[in-house]
């Protein structure tokens, strides 16, 4: 990307599109498991299901990660 100066709003762009194989072939457990303690304290259940939040987190993992590996 540096050789071909590619602008930032592309590179998030790019990063995106290529972490869609990897979401779309993702096919186990979107479940969060939250410590008894943190559960008990806000009143919740200790196991969250996430579905597509979890791919959207994913995601913007994937994209974090690859940009902050480039500076």
């Amino acid at each position: 990307d540096d050789v071909l100066d590619v602008r930032w709003r592309w590179k998030i762009v790019l990063s995106a599109l290529s972490t869609l194989p990897l979401l779309l072939a993702y096919d186990g457990p979107t479940d969060l498991v939250l410590p008894s303690g943190v559960a008990a304290l806000l009143h919740i259940p200790p196991v969250l299901h996430l579905g597509v939040l979890y791919r959207v987190f994913i995601c913007c993992i994937a994209i974090f990660c690859t940009n902050s590996i480039n500076i």
